[in-house]
This record gives structure tokens, sequence and C-alpha cells, in this order.
């Protein structure tokens, strides 16, 4: 039985379609260097997706042989982000670990979707090709983040693909770091995600502190604007978490996103001047942001 595993195995991760390669090496090869890199949400303005990594020779060498490579490398990012370790993969990868002498070792079905998602980052809006098939791994909680990320790389613009991201938020209802996730995707797609304002105003509603926070975030960042909105974040922010967040404290989140609404946040001045007193000099800063931006933007707007 081993030996029918181990044999299938090989097949499985040895034997494959013959790979574009670049000065010599297969595309597979420059991936690994990618195996490391990791994503999440900026804990800075305004929130958004970002690759984090560890500089390395291999890395910068990878990151630029990827510029040469087309259109012909896209399904084996596809296939990266689909991952899903088989029995023999995960046979494996134990054998490797007992018997190092072997040389078995192969990535395991996270590292292939880092190595998806960075290679989705380097391409930006030259993935779009992938998005057709990517959205169906945000039915997947095990492979709809690096479905988001790479999304929201590629920033797609058809409404059909922005609506698939608005239903992963419904979705994972419960799993509020996937939510997050989504909602900070929407917000890097801007004007093209309009159509979920409602699901994003439902969500400021939210009993997660943190999902209402990106939720305003996103809501600021696809530039739906409104009145209600506002007052709906400004009664969240008044009674809001200072501390650690998935993100970053929820109510740093809520001061940028009441400054970026401008003059329909007006309502909001009262509420955000008792936050210039604070005892976080962040929390003050953004306060103190956020009255000046919304303040100009109403005494732009003002009749002469």
């Amino acid at each position: 039985m081993v030996s029918l595993i181990l044999s299938a195995a090989v097949i499985t991760l040895v034997l494959g379609p013959r790979q574009p390669s670049y000065r010599g090496k297969a595309l597979s090869q420059y991936l690994t260097a990618f195996s490391d890199d990791g994503c999440q949400i900026s804990s800075e303005p305004p929130y958004a997706p970002v690759g984090v990594f560890i500089p390395s020779a291999e890395r910068t060498e990878a990151w630029e042989a990827l510029a040469h490579f087309g259109d012909e490398a896209i399904p084996i990012f596809v296939k990266r982000a689909s991952a899903r370790d088989s029995t023999p993969a995960r046979f494996l990868h134990w054998l490797a670990s007992k018997v190092p002498w072997l040389n078995l070792r192969s990535p395991t079905d996270l590292e292939k979707q880092r190595q998806a998602v960075a290679a989705f980052i380097r391409y930006g809006s030259r993935g779009a090709p992938a998005v057709a098939q990517l959205l169906p791994l945000l039915d997947d909680e095990h492979t709809a983040r690096a479905a988001i990320y790479s999304l929201a790389f590629i920033k797609p613009k058809e409404e059909t693909h922005v609506l698939a991201l608005t239903n992963a938020i419904q979705r994972f209802d419960g799993q509020p770091v996937l939510q997050i996730d989504a909602m900070a995707a929407l917000g890097a797609c801007g004007p093209k995600a309009a159509r979920a304002a409602p699901i994003l105003t439902h969500c400021l509603k939210s009993t997660n502190d943190q999902v209402s926070a990106m939720a305003a975030v996103a809501l600021s960042r696809i530039g739906e604007k409104t009145p209600e909105a506002a007052a709906l974040i400004a009664g969240r922010l008044s009674n809001s978490s200072r501390g650690p967040a998935y993100v970053a404290p929820p109510r740093e989140m809520y001061l940028w996103a009441l400054g970026e609404f401008g003059p329909v946040a007006e309502g909001a001045l009262p509420i955000l001047a008792g936050f210039t007193n604070d005892v976080s000099g962040r929390v003050r800063h953004l306060a103190e942001d956020a009255i000046r931006r919304i303040e100009g933007a109403v005494e732009r707007d003002a009749p002469h």
C-alpha cells in the first residue's frame, strides 16, 4: 500500500505538463522563491491588501523573471491558487520529513497558494484572464483567501466579478477574517465595486467591531459616501475598540473612513472633536485630520 501511494505521489508531483521557462529555469523553479511570502491588509490607511516577504537574491531573481512570462503562465498560477494536498501529496510531505535524504520535498498546498498570490501581485492587471477561473475558488474556505488576494491585485473590472467578492462576504458570515479580506479586496477595486454598497452598509451594523470598521473603510474607498452611512460610522466610533485587531484598531479605521467621507460626514464633527483629546497620539492625529478634511470640504462646497 505504501509503495502504491509513493508511486502515485511521485507521478503526481514530479511528472507533469511541460512548463514555460526563462533563462533555462522552469516557471515552477522561480515560483518556489515565493513559498514563504505572505499577504495581509496593511495596518496603515488606506488599509489595502499588501504582500509581505523577506528579501533574498533568489526572490529578487524570481520577481524579475516573472516579467518575462505571459498568459501561458496563468493556468499554472491558478492551479497553485486552488491547491489542496491530496493523500499522496500528504504522504510524500510526511515521508520527506522522516527521510530527508530521499530529497522528496515538494511545496505544500499553503506554499503553492502563497506562490500564486505572489505571482498575481507581480502580474497585476496582466492576470485578468485568470479572473473567471479564480472566482469559483471563493466558494471554498480552503482556497478563498488565495483567490481574494489574487483578485485584489488583479482588480477585476466586470460587475459580475465584483459581485462574486460581495457574495463571499455573505457566504463567510461568522468567519470574520475572510469577510474582512473580501471587503478589503472590494475597496481595492474602487468605484467599480459601487454595487457592493448595500452589503457593506449592512456590515456596518455587525456585532464584530473589526468587520464593521473594514466595511466603513471599504465604503469610503469605493466612493459610496452617504450621510446615512456616515451617521452609522460615527455611532460605531463612539463605542469602538482601541485594542489590537486583525488589521488595525477599529477606532483608527472609523476615524480615517469618516475623514474620507468629506462633507457628508459633517454631522460627525461633534463626535470627532471628542477624540482630539484621546490618550493615544495616533487617535488624536486621525481625529484632527478627519476634522480638517471634513471642514475643509464643507467650506469649499459652501455657496459664495
